[in-house]
């Protein structure tokens, strides 16, 4: 009978501890971003857009989950690591590409608060290629980057900001 009421108390205060646990853990120790620190980062022109899919012109779309293709934004440099599903319409290797590797400083960088979120635009330019990157930031954090080519096809991508 001891056994039994030391079970149920056990029973008891092991079930209001898991049910009390999670709740405590979401309002304390995890926190979201708040809007003034996601426009501050965009602001200082120091992110990264994280790619999860892309969507080649003409071809289907392409999951790029579980790898790390990122475009770092910084005032004085855009490093990008993508890959490119596309044609080349020009340049040294015509025909199927490679990626959508490249650094270079950018020769514009704007940004603009729109009514539901962000448009940021820029132009590289590389000794191969001139690049636009046309970059959709919505409130949220999600972000769709459209990047014109003069040798490429245009290709966008869906992800996040970081």
């Amino acid at each position: 009978m001891k056994l039994l009421s030391y079970f149920s108390i056990f029973f008891f205060l092991f079930f209001i501890n898991a049910c009390v646990s999670p709740n405590s853990l979401t309002s304390s120790s995890v926190s979201e971003p708040t809007s003034s620190n996601f426009e501050e980062k965009l602001f200082s022109k120091n992110f990264t857009f994280e790619a999860y899919r892309a969507f080649p012109t003409g071809l289907p779309m392409v999951d790029l989950s579980g790898n790390s293709y990122t475009v770092i934004y910084e005032e004085d440099v855009i490093k990008s690591f993508l890959p490119f599903y596309g044609t080349r319409t020009g340049g040294p290797s015509f025909g199927k590409s490679q990626a959508m590797n490249f650094e270079a400083k950018p020769e514009a960088f704007v940004i603009e608060d729109t009514k539901n979120g962000f448009e940021v635009d820029t132009k590289v330019r590389t000794s191969e290629d001139t690049y636009s990157l046309s970059l959709y930031v919505r409130k949220s954090g999600e972000a769709t980057l459209t990047i014109t080519s003069k040798t490429r096809s245009t290709i966008s991508y869906e992800g996040e900001i970081r």
